[in-house]
């Protein structure tokens, strides 16, 4: 905790200081709900940015110098047994071994800061975008969090087991055994915590024009984090190297113009798809890196991840204004993982794939906000064949 008290110092410090004590501005990203905490209406965690003042070093090019912050809380799921980092799902004796059943949910729930100072620079522009076709970004940053039983302790006194204790005060796992989740091993301050320091490179190539309820083009980014015990200030939890690659691709099918405005529409059709695939490598890997997922499923956790989502997205009408208008999605996800597992004894090569279905009814409210709900059905699950029944959930969305 005495490293976290000094990091937010020199924050403050930093951003007080007579260089920054100009005039900047303050920017909300997203505020962002979970459906399980406050039925997804109240806010759970929220990104934002201080944007500083700088000219554009390239004509016509956007330069940008900004502190950005995000915190709050979310909530995860233990699927590697704590001891030998083997996934529960290919091994559901551990399950039993661990005093879990089948349908426990195992979800356990973190806080989490995390801040980062970027600096990013725009190069060349093209008549396919708004945006610059190129631009490349570094950044330095830090992440903090703190792992708790499932926030429903705090409520529901009958409910007294968990991912942390099999009965109250009485703990599940030993401490030296987390090795399929590093950060949750206990620290000598008694708290389940991480914190790691990183350097981030970022490179965008946009070709892609989003103009609310039309959008056309491709946009390819790449992503890399490095996060060795080395870092200043890293407690030495976080050992790893992350790369991302994201391809977006989108094509308007149809649309129907109004006759009395002419840049709004009645309706509008978009087929597109979302690709990633990531590849992480370290000696010790925290969740927050690793956890992705698609719609109703957490695939194993493996160096290679590939994840894809097709979608055929119908907007409208618009209401007024451009950035006012309902849509519905129909999408079909799928993941596939292969290669080493992580935060395994084992050297045990994975290769697995999941999918699911489903769709997504949303109300866009000025680019500000938007009420969602979405429902869908997993076709398969790890190391499955079973059918699942169909999810649904509802959600609020914040962001400018």
């Amino acid at each position: 905790m005495k490293k976290t008290y000094i990091v937010l110092l020199l924050l403050v410090l930093f951003i007080s200081s007579p260089v920054f004590a100009i005039g900047f501005g303050y920017h909300v990203l997203e505020i962002r709900t979970i459906p399980d905490f406050g039925k997804g209406i109240f806010p759970s965690s929220l990104n934002y940015q201080f944007n500083f003042p700088v000219p554009d070093f390239v004509g016509g090019n956007t330069t940008e110098l900004a502190f950005r912050l995000d915190n709050g809380l979310v909530y995860r799921t233990l699927n590697q047994d704590p001891a030998t980092g083997r996934e529960f799902s290919k091994y559901p004796e551990l399950l039993a071994a661990s005093g879990f059943t089948k349908d426990d949910s195992r979800e356990y729930s973190v806080q989490f800061d995390e801040f980062s100072l970027h600096f990013s620079q725009g190069l060349l522009k093209t008549p396919m975008s708004d945006k610059d076709l190129l631009r490349v970004e570094a950044a330095f940053g830090g992440r903090f969090e703190n792992a708790f039983e499932n926030l429903f302790f705090m409520y529901d006194e009958n409910h007294t087991s968990g991912v942390f204790n099999s009965s109250y005060g009485v703990e599940r796992f030993p401490d030296n055994v987390w090795n399929g989740a590093p950060e949750l091993k206990k620290k000598s301050d008694g708290l389940r915590s991480l914190f790691s320091t990183f350097l981030n490179f970022q490179f965008d190539i946009n070709m892609l024009r989003d103009d609310w309820t039309k959008k056309q083009g491709v946009k390819l980014t790449f992503d890399y984090r490095y996060s060795p015990k080395s870092l200043p200030m890293n407690d030495g939890t976080a050992d790893f190297s992350k790369l991302t690659i994201d391809l977006s691709a989108a094509y308007t099918i149809g649309s129907a113009p109004m006759s009395s405005k002419p840049e709004l529409s009645w309706i509008s059709s978009v087929i597109g798809a979302d690709v990633r695939y990531r590849f992480i490598k370290g000696d010790s890997i925290p969740q927050y890196a690793i956890q992705d997922s698609i719609f109703g499923v957490i695939p194993p956790k493996t160096e290679h991840l590939i994840l894809g989502r097709g979608y055929l997205t119908v907007f409208g009408p618009q209401i007024t204004t451009k950035d006012l208008y309902p849509y519905v999605s129909v999408f079909g996800d799928v993941a596939l993982s292969f290669g080493k597992e992580l935060n395994s004894i084992d050297d045990e090569w994975i290769t697995e794939y999941v999918g699911s279905v489903g769709l997504k009814a949303e109300f866009n409210i000025y680019n500000f906000a938007s009420l969602w709900y979405e429902i869908g059905y997993v076709v398969r699950d790890s190391f499955s064949l079973v059918r699942h029944p169909v999810k649904g959930r509802f959600g609020i969305s914040f962001g400018v």
